[in-house]
């Protein structure tokens, strides 16, 4: 049958869809504020409802955006304290140690540097999370920084007097010097602390934040015990248990709280006299420079490689209307008008073969989040004549611990930044075709 011929009809020239790009850079700061040089005729030639939105590019230099969430309450993470005791604790003084009003203010009192002198400052000793660590090496680093302060002045040798129950430390003379305490990353993430005689008979581990608490010790934490204080049998290497009062006793009067050192005697019989002239070097003997230098090591269960850094992503919020979309956070449901949220990815790879570890980093503190090998993700807008300003910002969402019910959750906050910090965000907004007007979708999609 043959075909009836159709009159020839011109197709319609379709105009072009409008696409633009807007590159925001800044400096110092996490948010960037627009006005539009021609204000009167906007951003957009045409109402915002007729365009989506994404981000095409961003790179940001975090220098001053920390692995830790910063504490409001209790900044130290991990601190070096004395074993100070009530008087040395010699026969004189151990019936005043009943009296709780004779006991030394803790911490505070047991800090080196500010009530047992000679050790420089408490500063020195203490590991705090207002410091900046964008690394785990810089974290070790500051870490190693502590124990080489406490090894050099063990080495160089301190007087007792009052403060402790042992006698002075005579200088350490070995050649090269020794390492009183030690801070290890195994491969496993798990952090080793390696104290020698000397360290643990005068000095303990003080990690006051449950925060951190949970971290370093991970499935033994127990946030209905006080496991505050890391103490070590110097004679035998065993842990003192963490939870109660076993190496410290304290107790609250006034409204604050004091502790006591219990003598080693109470603790170990065979901590005695000459025990105690051995790892005090007094006197001053190879023998006793060897005996006391013997490292008795400590390996917490936490693993850090996978909860010490608690960045989770960065978000980028605007100005501009957008559509509502649902975020759901941790059940509960709440309005989302994030542009984009770009998971973090510090990078951190672990090598071991053994007897060797090493752990790679991603080195600049530049990281592009999103970048032309990435889908970019559009949001429709809601009608506005015109976008005259415009402010783009920047938020970092962070894992939190609440201590008062033992949860982990998260927080969002606006990226903290530095001065030789930057950040650039490119926006692609493109306009919509009727047909994806009419059905409310993306001829892209």
């Amino acid at each position: 049958m043959q075909t009836v011929p159709q009159p020839l009809r011109r197709k319609p020239v379709l105009k072009a869809a409008d696409s633009r790009y807007v590159s925001l850079f800044s400096d110092a700061d996490n948010k960037s504020d627009i006005t539009i040089s021609d204000g009167h005729k906007g951003l957009l030639p045409k109402s915002t409802k007729l365009y989506e939105v994404g981000i095409d590019n961003l790179t940001l230099s975090m220098n001053g955006l920390s692995m830790l969430t910063p504490s409001a309450t209790e900044p130290i993470i991990l601190e070096i304290l004395a074993l100070r005791t009530y008087g040395g604790q010699n026969a004189g003084g151990l019936a005043q140690n009943l009296v709780v009003a004779n006991w030394t203010a803790f911490p505070a009192g047991f800090r080196l540097g500010t009530q047992v002198a000679t050790f420089g400052v408490a500063r020195d000793y203490q590991l705090l999370d207002s410091d900046i660590f964008t690394t785990v090496a810089q974290f070790m680093d500051r870490l190693d920084t502590i124990a080489a302060k406490i090894s050099e002045t063990i080495n160089a040798g301190f007087a007792a007097g009052a403060h402790f129950e042992f006698d002075p430390v005579l200088p350490f003379t070995v050649v090269p010097a020794e390492k009183h305490l030690e801070f290890r990353l195994h491969n496993s993430g798990r952090l080793q602390i390696r104290g020698s005689r000397t360290f643990w008979s005068y000095f303990c581990i003080h990690m006051p934040n449950a925060h951190y608490r949970s971290i370093f010790l991970g499935s033994y934490f127990n946030h209905n015990q006080n496991q505050r204080i890391l103490s070590v049998n110097p004679r035998t290497g065993e842990l003192f248990p963490t939870l109660g009062d076993a190496r410290l006793a304290f107790a609250i009067l006034a409204g604050a709280e004091r502790a006591l050192t219990k003598g080693w005697a109470s603790l170990d019989l065979a901590l005695n006299a000459q025990f105690e002239a051995q790892v005090s070097n007094n006197p001053a003997l190879p023998a006793s420079q060897a005996f006391g230098s013997t490292i008795f090591g400590l390996m917490l269960h936490g693993n850090l490689y996978s909860s010490l850094d608690e960045r989770v992503c960065i978000e980028v919020g605007t100005s501009l209307p957008m559509t509502h979309s649902a975020l759901i956070e941790d059940n509960k449901e709440k309005p989302d008008y994030s542009l984009g949220r770009f998971m973090f990815d510090s990078g951190l790879r672990i090598n071991y073969s053994f007897g060797e570890e090493s752990h790679e980093v991603h080195g600049p503190s530049t990281y592009e989040l999103m970048n032309s090998e990435k889908r970019v993700m559009y949001h429709r807008l809601m009608p506005q004549e015109k976008v005259s300003v415009l402010r783009i910002q920047m938020y970092i969402r962070r894992r939190v611990y609440d201590v008062v019910k033992n949860l982990w959750t998260m927080r969002v906050d606006p990226l903290p930044t530095i001065s030789t910090d930057w950040w650039h965000c490119r926006l692609h907004f493109r306009e919509l075709h009727e047909t994806a007007i009419s059905q409310k979708q993306s001829p892209y999609q």
